[in-house]
This record gives C-alpha cells, structure tokens and sequence, in this order.
C-alpha cells in the first residue's frame, strides 16, 4: 500500500459509512473527486477490492465479495491518496 505525506482525513469533506458494515459501503464527498477511485485492502496490505468513484456526491460500494473482519479503504484522486480510513464488515 502505498503511503502519503499529505494525507489528512480532518481536511477532505469525505465521508465513509457505515464503518461496521455488511453490504453496501458509502463513500460520500462535498467535493469533487476527478479521476477517484478506491481501493480496500486487507490488513496485510494486500488490495481486494477496487473501483472508481464518480465525482461528488455519493459512491456506493457493494461489499459482497469481501471477507468479514477489518480492512483498509484508501480513497485515491488521480494518483495521489486523499483519504484512507479502517472499515470492518461483519455479516450481522
């Protein structure tokens, strides 16, 4: 997984939930994401799921393929990390 110096998740108007998830995920932002996309990884830095994300507004990521416990979702503008956050899904 790659890492950023610049990374801030008190500075981005992005919004991930619910954080204790078992389908859908959301991901929204205030602002404009060009060329967005995400990445969700599992604790060993190992990625397992990816996709775009569509401008501002709200993404809605479908979770059905991962594995229940904790991951990493890393939410990337053109190359640069923006925003990551610890998610966990749980089938309950």
């Amino acid at each position: 997984m790659e890492e950023s110096d610049n990374n801030n998740n008190e500075d981005l108007s992005i919004q991930i939930y619910p954080n204790l998830f078992n389908g859908l995920l959301t991901i929204h932002s205030n602002t404009k994401i060009v060329n967005g996309s995400f990445i969700i990884y599992i604790l060993l830095q190992q990625p397992v799921l990816f996709g775009k994300l569509y401008g501002s507004g709200t993404n809605k990521i479908e979770t059905a393929s991962l594995a229940d416990g904790a991951h990493v979702l890393v939410v990337k503008q053109e190359e640069n990390i923006i925003f990551t956050d610890k998610i966990i899904k749980t089938n309950q």
